[in-house]
């Protein structure tokens, strides 16, 4: 009996002809409405929307850089090379987000290995006011770090993160 019942199921938009929903009604409407007409129609007249190449990776590429965003402005905003050096600190602490963008955009793996290089080197200029212990935990750290990217995290290719662009979606 519920069988019969959700097999003959009806659905709001029945008694409109396809055509007339995809083509005379759905353009006039905004995104989140379009989504909810949809789910008004039956199974096998849904259309899907499919996701524009490289979305997925762009979103999280996006909410990485966002994260790891604040522990760069708070490193380099810092007075005083001590509180530069904890700010630096926390930042390699916390960089696993950067792994993955190291992956998909070269130019930031670049930049962002060279910046290990230069503090995994001890004798850095940016050391000098700094405790022994800050210099030698920085040290190892960008050192496993860099190390890390290179043999764990190698480029794969070139994505492009469109989170300047206010205009971006990721539905194609």
């Amino acid at each position: 009996m519920q069988q019969q019942q959700q097999k003959q199921r009806e659905y709001l938009l029945d008694n409109l002809p396809l055509e007339i929903i995809l083509y005379e009604i759905s353009p006039y409407l905004d995104y989140n409405s379009r989504v909810i007409t949809n789910y008004m129609l039956p199974p096998q007249d849904r259309v899907g929307t499919p996701l524009a190449k490289d979305a997925a990776l762009q979103l999280e590429i996006c909410m990485s850089i966002t994260r790891i965003r604040k522990l760069v402005e708070a490193s380099t905003e810092a007075k005083g090379p001590r509180k530069r050096a904890l700010g630096l600190l926390k930042l390699f602490r916390n960089v696993e987000p950067l792994y993955f963008v190291c992956q998909y955009n070269n130019g930031f793996r670049e930049a962002f290995l060279e910046r290990t290089r230069a503090f995994a080197d001890a004798s850095n200029p940016e050391y000098d006011n700094v405790s022994r212990y800050i210099r030698k935990t920085l040290s190892t750290l960008c050192q496993k770090t860099h190390i890390n990217i290179v043999e764990k995290y190698p480029f794969i290719r070139k994505v492009n993160c469109s989170h300047a662009n206010p205009a971006w979606s990721p539905i194609a």
